[in-house]
């Protein structure tokens, strides 16, 4: 592995230079749109010094989440945001207050009656958290979840020159 890519991972206690941050994106169901790094080295120090910035949802960043795409204009689909890994507004990020549903969560937010109610409850190109919490949320206990999610997975081999990797 090249040493270029060594200081790169999930929010942890090994306090890596890069952490993974995850955007918005194009139409992605289960998994995707892992695309981008940020420069959190010190707890994200650099970032907070700067006037502007807002970091939002950091009590979540440890937690696994059903996360989408700010702006829908594919139709709505939900990904899964895996623990500590950075997120921001335009990719928001829904949780369920158990951690072992967050898979039925995202069966249910990946299901026909979802897309279908989504553009009912804003039908705007956005779909924002407070969209999120109007959805009738009826647990959807789907085994293959995991194996969806396995099977859209796109995985990055470090090993080589990461071609679409931006660096925020």
């Amino acid at each position: 592995m090249d040493g270029h890519y060594l200081d790169v991972g999930p929010l942890s206690e090994n306090n890596f230079k890069w952490v993974y941050h995850i955007k918005g994106g194009e139409f992605r169901r289960w998994s995707g749109n892992e695309e981008y790094v940020i420069l959190w080295q010190n707890n994200g120090e650099q970032i907070r010094i700067q006037g502007n910035s807002g970091i939002q949802g950091e009590r979540s960043f440890p937690r696994n989440s059903a996360i989408w795409s700010d702006i829908t204009t594919g139709g709505y689909s939900a990904r899964l945001k895996a623990a500590n890994h950075l997120f921001d507004s335009s990719s928001p990020s829904g949780f369920i207050v158990e951690d072992d549903e967050q898979y039925d969560l995202l069966a249910f937010l990946n299901s026909k009656i979802v897309s279908e109610i989504t553009p009912m409850l804003n039908p705007t190109l956005h779909f924002k958290v407070g969209n999120f919490r109007s959805l009738p949320y009826r647990k959807i206990t789907n085994p293959d979840v995991v194996g969806l999610i396995g099977s859209s997975t796109f995985h990055v081999d470090f090993s080589m020159e990461p071609a679409g990797l931006a660096i925020m």
